[in-house]
């Protein structure tokens, strides 16, 4: 998990986790990489969650730009775009 500072209230988060162990026992592709993918939104939300505390909402704001498969799904990585709007006067 890499966070980029980008300004106030404004990340970049690149997750990378791996697929359950029973996937990749099974060899199932279509498994490897939803349980890898899963658990690399799992590890964002997570670190959001560190460095946003106080918003309720933080959720809404996480943009996916772009999602990698490595070693055929065994890896996922993530990256998001998290930037909590300006207020409006």
């Amino acid at each position: 998990m890499t966070v980029e500072t980008l300004g106030p209230h404004k990340y970049k988060l690149v997750a990378i986790a791996q697929a359950s162990s029973v996937s990749i026992e099974e060899n199932d592709t279509f498994k490897m990489q939803n349980t890898s993918c899963t658990a690399a939104k799992t590890l964002a939300a997570r670190k959001l969650e560190e460095l946003e505390p106080e918003q309720k909402n933080r959720q809404f704001f996480l943009e996916a730009k772009g999602t990698k498969y490595l070693d055929n799904g065994v890896y996922c990585e993530i990256t998001y775009h998290y930037e909590l709007p300006v207020p409006k006067k």
